[in-house]
């Protein structure tokens, strides 16, 4: 058995040999007179050397395990190779075209002016250190076009591809990495799984400069700069990540499920930095700045958008469509913070200086793409909020319009703080039933404080102060509120108008109209309120209203009942009279 094995292993041992010693180096033109003579010459494992000389005849060779090795010669006519393990490399082509159809296909170092399309097809190809510059007429979409799984396309430099796609890979496994592309059409399209595209400089592009189509792609670290759109997936679980755009229209396109976007930074986009249609997106820690447009768009359900930053921008900030949205730390200086349409939400801890950029109507035209609907310059924004949701800790300076705009049933906001300027006309609007809007502080507005309309709402612990106009308003039917402060304003402190609502213990002081409205309605309790300092302490123009164990003292008229009280009892007032 020793004896055969060691024969068998010698048998193989000097067909390598015989292989290796066979294989030979086809010169041209100092062997061959024409490329093509020794191409077709060739056997497998030979290399075929291009010394010198300018070759336009076509070339078709059918042969595994070729080299063809530039030296200093030129190619002008098309050439295609079909076999496995074929390589290129150093060659320099002119008007010429180069096909390879076999796997592990190898083009390295190769040079192309003006010339037709470079095209692989066949698994495990690597493309690298390649220079092209322009395109020959009437050629194939891509400059650079594999067909296969496992590419690898890398340290490329393209430019003048006009009318044209730059690099294009079709098959699953793809890397392309550390390109630099500039003056094309469209920069990169892969379309199949598992893509990886990574460090790619990509300039002036009039169509997109990165497109994946296909599941799980890993776009990082690459640069879009005056491009029409910068990034595009299509397809589940993409992860971009710290990649840098400028002055593109649209930064990041994803539609997907499960989408990642994280620690990216966008300056300058005209319509927006992010826009994702897909469930489950996760958007994390991305900068952006002067965006003219929407800057951060999710249309999908359970987002979570959280650590962003948007500088000034003419545009509005963070937009959600979809139920279950998280929106968290981040930080805007735009036309309007963050909107939400959906329900199950929390808005927490967000940092909004809105009403910055230009406003429609005002300042000068609508940005593109601006939403209609979404009145002025909101802080935050909530539409149709059916199942509840919960906007809290938020620190909002708004400039124009609302601080927090709430339209729906089951909200909790809670300890917000918005500070308005001289166009803002309410710190916090909630309409919708069952919300609770309580410990909030609002401050500055030209118009109202804190506005509450709709059934069944809870109205506790919240502060205003400095307001022009009512600092709160209750509006509706079977409401509670409860230990309110309000300082100062040029209308009423407490405005009420609706049936069966309960205000106690609040503390009202120096409203320039009443201190307490009460303006419509039936059968509303007020009881341990103290109200000083105002025009009039309390106006009632309801019916059966009950008043009782409150303190109306220092103001100009403690009460005045137009309407009708069931219950005046306990109270303690200046004037002696009602």
């Amino acid at each position: 058995m020793r004896s055969n094995s060691k024969l068998a292993l010698t048998v193989v041992a000097t067909l390598l040999a015989s292989s290796t010693a066979m294989a030979s180096d086809l010169r041209v033109p100092n062997d061959f007179d024409d490329l093509r003579s020794a191409v077709l010459a060739a056997e497998p494992g030979d290399r075929v050397v291009v010394l010198k000389g300018s070759w336009s005849e076509p070339i078709y060779a059918e042969v595994d395990d070729l080299t063809l090795v530039g030296k200093g010669g030129m190619l002008t006519g098309r050439v295609t190779l079909v076999g496995d393990n074929v390589t290129v490399e150093g060659l320099r082509i002119s008007h010429g075209g180069l096909s390879i159809h076999g796997d592990h296909a190898v083009i390295r170092n190769v040079t192309t002016e003006n010339a037709r399309h470079v095209n692989i097809v066949g698994d495990d190809a690597l493309v690298e250190r390649m220079r092209i510059v322009g395109m020959g007429a009437g050629d194939a979409e891509h400059a650079v076009l594999i067909q296969g799984d496992r590419a690898t396309v890398r340290r490329l430099q393209v430019r003048q591809i006009v009318g044209e796609t730059a690099i294009g890979v079709v098959g699953d496994d793809a890397t392309v990495e550390r390109n630099r592309l500039s003056g094309i059409h469209d920069g990169i399209d892969v379309q199949g799984d598992d893509a990886t595209l990574s460090g790619n400089k990509i300039n002036i592009t009039t169509g997109t400069a990165l497109h994946v189509t296909g599941d799980n792609a890993e776009i990082d670290r690459n640069r879009t700069t005056s491009t029409e759109l910068g990034i595009e997936t299509i397809g589940d679980d993409a992860v971009i990540t710290a990649n840098r755009a400028r002055a593109n229209p649209l930064d990041i396109n994803v539609r997907g499920e499960r989408a990642l976007v994280a620690g990216n930074r966008s300056r300058g986009a005209i319509i927006g930095t992010t826009n994702i249609e897909g469930n489950e997106a996760q958007v994390r820690r991305n900068r952006s700045a002067a965006a003219g447009g929407r800057v951060v768009v999710v249309t999908g359900d359970d987002a979570l958008v959280t650590e962003n930053v948007i500088g000034r921008s003419e545009g509005e900030g963070l937009f959600v469509y979809g139920d279950g949205a998280t929106i968290t730390d981040n930080q805007a200086r735009a036309a309007l913070g963050a909107a939400v349409e959906g329900s199950g939400f929390d808005i927490s801890g967000n940092d909004f200086d809105v009403g910055v950029g230009v406003l429609a109507g005002k300042d000068g035209p609508a940005p593109a793409g601006r939403i209609i609907g979404f009145d002025g310059c909101p802080g935050i924004v909530v539409r149709d909020a059916v199942d509840g949701g919960t906007v809290e800790n938020n620190d909002i300076v708004n400039r124009a319009n609302v601080g927090i705009d709430v339209q729906g049933d089951g909200v909790d906001v809670m300890n917000n703080d918005t500070s308005g300027r001289a166009d803002s006309t309410v710190g916090i609007s909630v309409i919708g039933d069952t919300n609770e809007v309580c410990w909030n502080h609002v401050t500055r507005q030209a118009g109202f404080g804190l506005h509450v309309e709709g059934d069944g709402n809870r109205v506790d612990g919240n502060v205003t102060n400095g307001i022009d106009r009512d600092g709160l308003c209750v509006i509706g039917d079977h409401n509670v509120a409860n230990e309110n402060v309000v300082r100062g304003g040029g209308g009423c402190g407490l405005y009420l108008d609706g049936s069966y609502n309960t205000l106690s213990g609040n503390d009202v002081r120096g409203a320039e109209s009443e201190g307490v409205m009460i303006f419509d309605g039936t059968r509303n309790q007020l009881d341990s309120c103290q109200v000083n300092g105002c025009d009039v302490g309390v106006t009632n123009m309801g019916t059966s209203t009950l008043l009782t164990d409150s303190k109306i003292t220092g103001n100009k008229i403690d009460v005045v009942n137009a309407g009708t009280f069931d219950v005046f009892a306990r109270n303690v007032y200046t004037s002696g009279g009602r």
